[in-house]
């Protein structure tokens, strides 16, 4: 049998791109669903649209950005010492002002309770879950994609904030 947690807090990003590095902070709210064999799997990623993002030089000027998940995000919990490892696609979907799709790259990442190299940032380490819920996740990886400026650049993310209910410790 399988249990619901409910993750909120923030993402933060950051970028090899240089009219993109970061720190970009979004509020995030997404579902954790926990199995007995402590596969989880990540859905329902929500963070607010970012406003006036500037995509590198693609000559399209200021864009609108979702932040998204894929729904394929899975991964594995150790109850004893609260690591994860949480295997995903992150899908950045850039629009113009007027809405109109200008196109997409993802970044394929594990987000993780332990370190990644970040760029801009260096090491960042994440925080196993704790018993009063809260977390760090991060990862990194290269944009892949239909946007030129941001192709094989790196992005960094880190998930952090707390599960209601908190995991099992």
């Amino acid at each position: 049998m399988s249990t619901t947690h409910t993750f909120t807090g923030q993402v933060t990003m950051y970028s090899s791109v240089a009219s993109f590095p970061g720190p970009k902070v979004v509020e995030a709210t997404c579902t954790l669903e926990l199995a007995d064999d402590q596969t989880v799997r990540l859905r329902d990623f929500k963070t607010p649209v970012l406003e006036d993002v500037n995509a590198g030089q693609s000559g399209l000027g200021l864009l609108s950005l979702t932040i998204a998940l894929d729904e394929g995000a899975t991964g594995k919990f150790n109850q004893a010492d609260g690591s994860m490892d949480i295997n995903c696609v992150v899908i950045f979907q850039f629009k113009t002002i007027l809405k109109i799709p200008v196109g997409n790259t993802n970044v394929a990442l594990a987000l993780v309770t332990g370190s990644a190299k970040l760029p801009t940032v260096g090491t960042k380490d994440g925080k196993p879950a704790a018993t009063d819920g809260t977390v760090v996740l991060v990862g990194a990886g290269d944009f892949e994609g239909d946007l030129d400026a941001m192709e094989g650049k790196r992005c960094g993310v880190v998930l952090e904030g707390v599960f209601d209910p908190p995991l099992p410790r």
